[in-house]
Order: structure tokens, then C-alpha cells, then sequence
């Protein structure tokens, strides 16, 4: 909804500058410094401090388990671990950043391209390990046996829903 919100204010009000010019443009210039040094100073580093703690995670999972025993549990990770490994990905970030503009914007295209990568790879193993007959037993049943419903009654009251 968010995106059509400002497709929709976009067409309405054609100003540069977001949120920040709308809000100018609706209330005044001090609603928008005010929403401006909101976003500065909170939301857009929390939001950064979320990922990259998500980030850490995965990232000392990935090491956790290729350094440890089968048995050892993953939440046996310390959480200075964590947040270390965070406050290390925001400073290589930054530093990449302020060093050279264009260095920052050639590895966020290399992170987007990892990404993408990363989904259609994962899309095509999927369809590979499908082919080959190594499916889930969850795609061969009838998936709402277990709630005591037919795949065919789910369809037809699906169906009869629609009409």
C-alpha cells in the first residue's frame, strides 16, 4: 500500500524529495525538517542495525556450524558474538562508503546480483531436485488431511467461493 500511496501522491503533487517534500508541501517546511531529523537520527539506523544484526546472525550460524560438533545447538552462540559481528559489518559498510561513492554503489550492485542469483539458483535446484523425483511428501499427499479435509472439498469450496 505504501507504494501505491506514493504513486498516487507522485501523480498528484510532481515534487523531487519524498516523503519529506510532501509532507512540506501538506504541513510546512517544519514538519518536514522534523520527519527529515526523525529519519536521520532513528529510524533509517535502526532499520540498518536490524539487518545487520539478521546479517551477523546467519553469518555466525553459517561459521557456528562449520566449526562445531553435529550435536551443538545453534543458540549456543554467544550474543556478543552477534552484536560484534554487526557493529564489524556497519563499519566495513561505512568505511567502503565514505572511501569512494563509487566503490559504495558498485558493491550494492554486487550484493543485488548476489541476490538475485541467489533466488534463481535456488529456484532452479528446486526444480532439478523435482525432476529427478526427490520431492517433499508434502507435494505428493493430499496437503489438509491432517485438518480432516479433502484436497477436492478445499478446491470446490474454493471454486464456489469465487462465484
Amino acid at each position: 500500500t505504501g507504494a501505491s500511496s506514493f504513486a498516487e501522491l507522485g501523480s498528484a503533487i510532481p515534487l523531487n524529495g519524498g516523503a519529506q517534500a510532501y509532507l512540506a508541501y501538506a504541513y510546512g517546511p517544519l514538519v518536514s525538517y522534523l520527519f527529515a531529523w526523525t529519519a536521520i537520527s532513528a529510524l533509517k539506523p535502526g532499520s540498518n542495525a536490524v539487518i545487520a544484526l539478521i546479517f551477523a546472525e546467519y553469518l555466525n550460524r553459517l561459521f557456528w556450524h562449520a566449526t562445531q560438533s553435529e550435536d551443538a545447538s545453534p543458540d549456543a552462540i554467544p550474543e556478543w558474538a552477534t552484536q560484534l559481528t554487526a557493529i564489524v559489518a556497519i563499519a566495513i559498510i561505512t568505511l567502503v562508503c565514505v572511501l569512494a561513492r563509487s566503490l559504495g554503489t558498485r558493491l550494492a550492485v554486487v550484493f543485488t546480483t548476489v541476490k538475485i542469483a541467489s533466488l534463481v539458483l535456488i529456484i532452479v535446484l528446486g526444480i532439478v531436485q523435482y525432476a529427478r523425483g526427490h520431492s517433499s511428501a508434502s507435494l505428493s499427499g493430499d496437503v489438509f488431511v491432517k485438518m480432516g479435509v479433502h484436497t477436492r472439498e478445499v478446491g470446490s469450496k474454493a471454486c464456489a467461493s469465487c462465484i
